[in-house]
């Protein structure tokens, strides 16, 4: 069971870019790929995640087979940052339309 008050103790803001790069690492399964993805070094992203990993205090990643995959946590981060996203877009586009 995840555990919400540690998970959120120290976040101030969610990062969506944080959250897309979780996405990203959820559909390769690989840092390495996930890297090709952002046209970045693979040590840049998994820096990132620790950041983002000592941020809210929990792990984020765990290795699978040769691979590496989402924790519940994460899992969790990125079904809600979707839905974030997907309102902000919203919320956008409606500032748009008023304009």
């Amino acid at each position: 069971m995840i555990n919400f008050n540690k998970l959120f103790r120290n976040f101030d803001y969610m990062d969506l870019a944080l959250i897309n790069l979780l996405t990203i690492i959820e559909k390769t399964g690989s840092l390495t790929k996930a890297a090709e993805h952002y046209k970045k070094a693979p040590s840049a992203l998994s820096y990132q995640v620790s950041k983002f990993e000592k941020s809210l205090g929990i792990t984020l990643l765990r290795p699978q087979g040769r691979g590496i995959c989402l924790t519940e946590a994460a899992a969790f981060l990125v079904a809600e940052g979707q839905t974030l996203q997907s309102h902000a877009n919203a919320i956008r586009e409606q500032a748009i339309r008023i304009g």
